[in-house]
């Protein structure tokens, strides 16, 4: 019995070398007609990358989302015009260095990978606005987030991370930051210079109480939270704060703090947050 062949061999059957995949060529692939410039390799079983994809230099969104990808190779350094790649439910374990050459990037989806750490050359992401890495094994982020400047967006959930370093102090472009299902104790001081952000997710954590220097965060919206190791006084003392009448919405997940009345009466009787809904769950 032959082996299951991978969707790139059977492209390469149909369409010739991958080194003859010129700017010109236009493929069908999935359910689009994509020019070069755009490549779908979603779910076709590929375990590898051939060294030829160092000839896809005019590339700029590339789709390999459900493929069992253990690495990428070092040739993927010559996609120097990339801006967007999705590689979520593959298996990486790692990112190459060459991934320092995707200068251009802006957006891209990690998604449920075994990946354990990023690699110090995101340090050259720096026109990078979205990441997605929740699912993921992560223990720490590298001090060279703090390229991350332009940073729009990001998804932490789902990962190891006891602590932030405070290089994310200079993500003062960041609107969304979703850290849900970690064992943070704490959030650092650098948070407040997240002065764009709107919403923040950090329920199921390890968190005994909520920083006072998120008042800083004037544009917060979103306040979603979880934690029967938070203190109600702790609790209360924030939320009493004049500056978080702001707040639309206050997810609580916390069944001490649902119980407790004088947060409760903190809310309801001293109207500090005018317009606030609280949803527990």
């Amino acid at each position: 019995m032959e082996p299951d062949r991978t969707g790139l061999e059977i492209l390469i059957d149909k369409f010739g070398p991958i080194k003859n995949w010129t700017k010109e060529t236009s493929i069908r692939l999935g359910q689009g007609y994509l020019g070069f410039s755009q490549l779908n390799l979603v779910y076709i079983k590929l375990t590898s990358l051939p060294p030829e994809v160092k000839y896809w230099t005019n590339l700029t969104h590339i789709w390999l989302n459900r493929n069992p990808l253990t690495s990428l190779p070092p040739e993927v350094k010559f996609w120097t015009n990339l801006t967007y790649i999705c590689l979520y439910r593959c298996k990486l374990t790692s990112l190459p260095p060459e991934v320092k050459y995707w200068t251009n990037l802006t957006q891209i989806n990690l998604y449920a990978n075994p990946l354990t750490s990023l690699p110090p050359k995101v340090k050259y992401w720096t026109n990078l606005t979205k990441i997605y890495l929740d699912y993921n094994h992560l223990t720490s982020l590298p001090p060279k987030v703090k390229y991350w400047t332009n940073l729009t967006k990001i998804n932490l959930g789902y990962n190891q991370l006891t602590s932030l370093p405070p290089e994310v102090g200079y993500w003062t472009n960041l609107t969304t930051i979703e850290l849900n299902y970690n064992q943070l104790t704490s959030l650092p001081p650098e948070v407040k210079y997240w002065t764009n952000l709107t919403k923040i997710d950090i329920h199921h954590n390890q968190l005994t109480s909520l920083p006072l220097y998120i008042i800083r965060l004037t544009k917060l919206i979103y306040l979603y939270y979880f934690d029967d190791y938070l203190n109600s006084i702790n609790m209360i003392k924030f939320m009493s704060h004049y500056y978080l009448r702001r707040l639309k919405y206050l997810i609580n997940y916390c069944s001490s703090i649902k119980k407790s009345t004088n947060l409760q009466n903190t809310l309801g009787f001293h109207q500090l947050i005018t317009d606030l809904i609280v949803l527990y769950l």
